[in-house]
């Protein structure tokens, strides 16, 4: 079968919630609790039903995934455009570029093609030791904080995709 990008659904979510739990754990021990490591079924479930969420799956394993808020949906991001969200890849795929390949991706084939987005926005834990360098490589730049978690500050990061 191969590596594939796909759209998840809800007959996902457990599979899918399986995954969140073990790529999320790195950052535990940066004292950063991301929602995401915790999410049960049920708030996986409910996350697919208001959301866009893919995956890069190889012969039905997921290697990474990237979710998008969209400005009409239930859960918002900070501003006008679609947000990212649940972007993770899997402890046992990590530093091999599958994180870069997903969000170019998302970028090219569903926000630039698809939605004609002019730009999108992530929030990510001021406190993380090298996700706001990360996104920043990839032409993100920080314009607002908001403390909205005891453990961390989140940083809102947007990145224009066209003029």
């Amino acid at each position: 079968m191969g590596e594939i990008f796909r759209a998840l659904d809800e007959k996902d979510a457990e599979k899918f919630q399986r995954f969140l739990t073990a790529a999320y754990a790195d950052d535990l021990q940066y004292g950063i609790r991301f929602q995401a490591a915790f999410a049960t079924v049920e708030d996986v479930r409910k996350h697919l039903q208001g959301n866009l969420c893919y995956i890069l799956e190889d012969d039905g394993e997921i290697i990474s995934s990237c979710s998008l808020r969209m400005p009409w949906g239930p859960n918002p991001g900070p501003d006008v455009f679609p947000h990212l969200g649940w972007v993770s890849t899997h402890p046992d795929y990590k530093h091999r570029g599958f994180g870069s390949r997903m969000l170019d991706w998302v970028e090219q084939e569903i926000l630039i093609k698809q939605l004609k987005s002019p730009a999108v926005t992530l929030g990510t834990a001021e406190e993380h030791p090298w996700l706001i360098e990360m996104y920043e490589k990839r032409g993100y730049v920080a314009y607002k904080k908001r403390r909205l978690h005891e453990d961390h500050v989140t940083v809102y990061m947007k990145k224009v995709l066209r003029p």
